[in-house]
Formats: C-alpha cells, structure tokens, sequence
C-alpha cells in the first residue's frame, strides 16, 4: 500500500537538486568510485517518496533528505561526514537576491514614470499612452513577483513547521521567537507525540529542541541534531523573505489604479491574498504619488 502512495508524493525541485550535489560531492570528495549511479540516484528518490508516504505527506520533507546520507554514501564509515555535507542544504533556498533585483528594478522605472506623469497613472487623467502602458506592464511584472515570493514563502514554511518554527511573520517582529501559529518555537517537547533529545551538559545553554513529530526512519538524536543545526538557516531565510514581501507591498502600492473619487488602490491591485489588504491600509497612494513626482 506504502509503494501505491508512494507516485503520489511530489519530489520538490531543492530536494532534486540535493540529489545531484550530493552525489558530485561523493565524486569529488572520494573519488569516481563513489559516484553514485542515475539508478541508484532514482532509488533514493524513490525511497524519498515513501518515507514521505509512511509519514502521510504529500511531498518530501527536509528531514527525509537525512536518508541520503545512507543511500547515497559509499562506505557506512562516510555517512557522518556525509551527513555534515547534506544538513546545510536540506532547506529550501529562495531566490530573495534575484527576486528583490528585479523588484527594485519595477520600483526604480515605476517611480521615473510616474514623475513623467506628475504622479498620475490613468490615461483619463491625461497620462501619455506610452507611459500608461508601462506602468501597466510594470504592474503585471510585480504582480507575478508577488505569486513567485509567495510560492516560495509557502515552500519555506512547511519546512519551518517540520522544525517546530512558526511560519514567516509580517516584516518587524522576529522569526523563531514566542508563541506564534499554536505552536511555541524552540521549547523542548517531551510529551504528546514530540519528543525531545538534549545536546546540553552541566555548565553550558540547554541546547533541547523541539522534535515536532519523531520520524520514523530516523534516530531522535540525530534528528534532533539536524533540527538544531537548520533551525538558524530557515530563521534566516525568513526575515529575507519578509523583507522581500514588504519590498513588493511598496511596488504594488506605487502601481496600484486609485478608483474614481478616490485616493486609495482600487480593483487592480494585486491578487495575491493578503497584498491587497495591506496597500488598502497604507496613506493615500495618489498623494503619495504626487509628492513622489515632486
């Protein structure tokens, strides 16, 4: 029944990549003896897939990725170092860098325009058609970054809550910290169906971490460990993606359509759940065009 789930579990594109880093590390590191080969690279996606299924996951968690240290290593005495290669990389990584490039980019040109347009964005309001039409274009390209950081936030998040962190916060408060989502980050869990493992010793910080759900092919320790170790990646990952979704909320508000006789966005901003909420409550986007255009 385990094998029938198993074609249903998604491989998400990081983990593929993992795959394929994991095993040119094993080449580079040990030799070409230790390549692994594409059918063994398929079996460990394969198996992947149904530690997912035992676990009634729809797609590969970060902490599946830990069998690969197993799968993929030559000689059962590599597997720790093995392991020490895969645990940095077994979050995803968003493209903050690129996505934030191209926003300031949409920013920079939606800000010229608009002091071409004495901060007016409407043809009926006498702005030139060319300049109208590439503040809509301009307006299409936030848009679609907004799906693209939200996609990402969303894949970043389910890894956050399989290490007991609450999902990314609105830009100002600090990931990881206090009680957020019914979930309180960075506790030691030693009831229910958590567990907790202690990396403490007398006279140092008590290192005990959540253990949201023990997995099943995998020892507590080591999971602990492995928790302990990306919690901090993922925190930092967050804030990144924070600052890239309040970034968006300023080019969306600088491309928002105000309706007629009003001063605040109107049916055109942005689709994304929880974008157009936030422009409604910022100040006036037509002033603030105006004072932008001065």
């Amino acid at each position: 029944r385990i094998s029938s789930l198993e074609g249903a579990v998604e491989l998400p594109s990081h983990v593929g990549q993992l795959l394929l880093a994991t095993r040119d590390y094993c080449d580079t590191t040990w030799g070409e003896f230790a390549r692994p080969s594409d059918r063994r690279l398929a079996q460990s996606a394969r198996l992947l897939r149904i530690s997912a299924a035992t676990h009634g996951r729809d797609s590969v968690s970060a902490l599946d990725c830990l069998l690969l240290a197993r799968t993929l290593c030559p000689e059962p005495v590599l597997s720790l170092e093995l392991t020490n290669f895969i645990i940095p990389r077994l979050a995803p990584e968003p493209p903050t860098g690129t996505l934030r490039l191209v926003l300031n980019t949409a920013i920079t040109e939606a800000a010229a325009a608009l002091r071409q347009s004495n901060g007016e964005i409407l043809t009926s309001r006498g702005v030139p058609a060319l300049i109208a039409a590439k503040l809509a274009a301009l307006s299409a390209d936030v848009t679609a970054l907004c799906i693209a950081a939200e996609a990402e936030a969303r894949e970043l998040d389910l890894c956050a809550e399989e290490l007991g962190l609450p999902p990314a916060m609105p830009a100002g408060t600090v990931p990881g910290e206090g009680t957020r989502g019914g979930r309180e980050s960075g506790a030691a869990v030693g009831k229910g169906k958590g567990g907790a493992a202690d990396g403490g010793e007398g006279g140092q910080a008590d290192k005990r971490v959540t253990i949201v759900e023990p997995h099943l092919w995998l020892d507590l320790a080591e999971q602990a460990a492995a928790v302990q170790a990306l919690r901090p990646t993922v925190i930092q990952r967050q804030r990144a993606l924070n600052d890239l979704r309040t970034l968006a909320l300023r080019a969306q508000t600088l491309l928002a359509v105000p309706g007629e006789g009003t001063r605040v966005p109107g049916e055109r901003t942005c689709v994304v759940p929880g974008y157009s909420a936030e422009a409604m409550e910022l100040s006036l986007v037509a002033a603030w065009r105006a004072d932008e255009a001065q």
